[in-house]
């Protein structure tokens, strides 16, 4: 009778954690936001500059969910935000691992999630064809907007959410009422991510086209055609970086649209280059890592990871962290492409690893969540 006891509490005490709801709280407002974009930042540079990771891959903590990701992780309030096919967000702190709590959602998600104090934005999938705005300290949808089979990654510009879709439409939303301010429609799908600087947003195009708008009325400064599909996100420093799944390189002047240097590496590239110093870094299908010179695309070093590379690489420090849809994790020196750790996961990496500085998380395609990086570092940086 008493082991029947124990089993029953174990029970409720594992379905109320199971069940526990995430809230704002100002204790989670206060904690900072190390990563709130897909690629870090609005520039989309893929790159952690002020960081502490040491590139080792000791495993600090994991989670098994159940379901797969649905969407690019973020990481919001000290916490990752991770975007499930379970219509769940999950929240995880980043320190330990340990579940914050949960946001259930009417659809299944399929954005990254966008944060602006408690609110939070959510594209939804095709069953729903809309954003939600959720106000976390009430756990209620405040609004709903209409938008079709929504892009993986929105972003917020003062009070609005820009977000894309795949029937070739970039829309404005007001964030506090869903209003829509602009909409351009353009040619082919937009699948890849958005990107902003200086007053510009830069969408591209699966038919090859890249599309500057003016980030206040959605006017189409210029028009760019490219060779091949663009579905990985562009990346912004001095001049603008795309590549195509075609496997050609494009450093473009963002001002104009000017192709300034065009390289051709030797596979299908699925992402964004991430910006390090005078390089860009990315992957290829064909199974390396390459750095190029960001003046003029001349390869300054290759990797051969012998694998699919689909996710982008993210830069922490003067480390490469690179996954593949094998499930190899790999780090590399940013100064030479030589190897410096390797672990191997189980799932493919589809969305790109993301870092707080001093950790790197992961999500597999098989549902699961793990964090890596040096034990001492981080006992250092959670006692600061």
């Amino acid at each position: 009778m008493n082991r029947l006891r124990v089993s029953l509490l174990l029970f409720v005490l594992l379905a109320v954690s199971c069940s526990s709801r995430v809230k704002y709280t100002q204790e989670f407002a206060e904690r900072s936001s190390a990563w709130p974009y897909h690629r870090g930042d609005l520039q989309s540079s893929g790159a952690a500059a002020e960081a502490n990771f040491s590139g080792k891959l000791n495993l600090l903590w994991s989670d098994k969910y159940g379901y797969r990701p649905a969407a690019p992780l973020t990481v919001y309030h000290g916490h990752l935000v991770v975007t499930t096919t379970g219509k769940r967000v999950h929240f995880y702190d980043v320190a330990n691992g340990s579940l914050y709590g949960k946001l259930r959602l009417s659809g299944t998600g399929q954005t990254a999630v966008q944060m602006q104090d408690s609110l939070l934005f959510i594209g939804l999938s095709p069953a729903r064809n809309r954003v939600d705005a959720i106000n976390l300290k009430t756990r209620k949808t405040i609004w709903r907007a209409p938008v079709k089979d929504a892009a993986p990654a929105p972003i917020i510009l003062n009070d609005r959410l820009i977000i894309s879709s795949s029937d070739g439409t970039v829309s404005a939303l007001e964030l506090t009422t869903g209003k829509h301010l602009w909409d351009f429609s353009g040619s082919g799908r937009f699948v890849a991510p958005i990107a902003y600087s200086d007053g510009r947003i830069f969408q591209p195009s699966d038919n090859g086209h890249l599309f500057a708008l003016a980030d206040s009325t959605g006017e189409l400064l210029y028009e760019v055609k490219l060779d091949g599909p663009l579905v990985g996100g562009v990346a912004i420093a001095d001049l603008l970086y795309v590549a195509s799944m075609t496997g050609e390189v494009y450093g473009i002047q963002a001002e104009t649209g000017t192709v300034l240097w065009q390289t051709r590496l030797k596979g299908p590239i699925w992402n964004a280059p991430a910006i390090s110093g005078d390089m860009i870094i990315l992957g290829h299908s064909g199974g390396e890592i390459v750095a190029l010179s960001r003046n003029n695309g001349a390869l300054i070093w290759s990797y051969p990871i012998v694998d699919v590379v689909k996710a982008s690489p993210l830069l922490v420090g003067q480390f490469v962290v690179a996954g593949t849809m094998s499930g190899k994790l790999v780090v590399l020196n940013s100064h030479d492409g030589s190897h410096v750790a390797e672990t191997e996961v189980t799932g493919a990496i589809a969305f790109p690893p993301v870092t707080d500085g001093t950790r790197i998380f992961v999500a597999t395609q098989s549902g699961r969540i793990l964090c890596y990086g040096d034990e001492h570092a981080q006992l250092t940086q959670d006692r600061q």
